[in-house]
């Protein structure tokens, strides 16, 4: 937004990595600043004929800047469209032009060139905006927060966006969806991953500072990544979970517990830091049949995830499918 209105033109390059709705958000942010859009073919011409009768505007490229009828206009023009070397040149040439006289004015008709090549660019491909240039793990995280369902909270929530994140990284297309998935897709989001429509994208894009390989083509060529990322959305999601559950539990049932010899060797010095493996067996030890019936199966799954996670493995689909059910019927 900032270069269209300091130099009249700025050109968004294809992106892989660019949000659905991109070109939509950038028209409602320019009506919002009370810019008319007009989307423009660039057509077979010459780049100035094409403005001119798109915009009914005067031929010229001095007269079509300087046009008072069109100062407040900003033209998307689709780049992808440009394929041809010689018009693609012509396009570069133009555009160069262009921003010269429109910085002399300073101010009227802005020019937006979406999915733009770097045939077109003026001055080379420093010229283009790209999404993934300076892409954080914040923005992702951001968007994958935005596009949480409204009756979606708690676990469920937290789990869908730290996958989304960690998963999807700068595929803002598959995070979308992945967000509003159903519970038994956050529990196996490889699986979910498998069944996507969407295309691989092969080359790797830069998310903080690092290269971060599409999901789809990490199916193909290199599985065991997709479970590290996994493992690392687990670890943000469930283990702080699995910590509330076992102070809870340490709570509720200290009069039963101990430490003994070992924990103290291993460094527990009161039931405080009982892990959960340990308190599942003192619990099975003393508390009632009855109680333990209850107990046990959401004991058992618990010490599953966790023994998953210690030994930096996500958690298996069927303990992840228990936690959001049993946190869904808690709240």
């Amino acid at each position: 937004m900032r270069r269209l209105k300091e130099k009249g033109v700025a050109l968004f390059a294809h992106d892989p990595a660019a949000p659905p709705g991109l070109e939509e958000e950038l028209r409602a942010r320019l009506r919002a600043s009370s810019r008319d859009v007009e989307r423009v073919d660039p057509g077979h011409g010459a780049p100035v004929e094409e403005l001119a009768k798109a915009l009914h505007g005067p031929p010229g490229l001095s007269e079509l800047a300087a046009s008072a009828s069109l100062e407040r206009t900003t033209a998307l023009i689709d780049g992808g469209r440009i394929v041809d070397a010689r018009r693609a040149q012509a396009w570069s040439a133009f555009l160069k032009r262009f921003s010269v006289e429109r910085a002399r004015l300073g101010g009227g008709l802005a020019l937006a060139v979406v999915s733009a090549t770097p045939a077109v660019a003026p001055h080379g491909p420093e010229d283009l905006l790209r999404w993934s240039r300076n892409l954080r793990r914040s923005d992702c995280m951001i968007w994958a927060d935005q596009h949480l369902p409204d009756d979606r909270d708690g676990l469920a929530a937290s789990l869908a966006a730290n996958l989304a994140v960690e998963l999807c990284g700068w595929r803002f297309d598959l995070a979308k969806e992945l967000v509003r998935a159903e519970a038994r897709h956050l529990a196996d989001p490889l699986a979910w991953l498998k069944g996507r429509p969407e295309k691989p994208e092969p080359r790797a894009l830069p998310l903080n500072g690092s290269e971060f390989p599409c999901p789809l083509h990490l199916l193909g060529q290199d599985v065991e990544e997709l479970r590290r990322r996994l493992w690392r959305a687990h670890l943000s999601t469930l283990f702080p979970m699995l910590e509330d559950e076992r102070i809870a539990l340490v709570r509720t049932h200290r009069k039963l517990l101990r430490v003994d010899d070992r924990m103290r060797e291993q460094g527990v010095e009161g039931v405080e830091g009982i892990e959960l493996g340990p308190l599942r067996w003192q619990l099975q030890q003393r508390l009632d049949p009855r109680e333990r019936q209850s107990l046990d199966p959401r004991l058992d799954r618990m010490v599953s995830v966790r023994n998953h996670l210690a030994h930096r493995r996500p958690a298996q689909a069927e303990d992840v499918a228990f936690l959001l059910r049993l946190r869904d019927k808690a709240s």
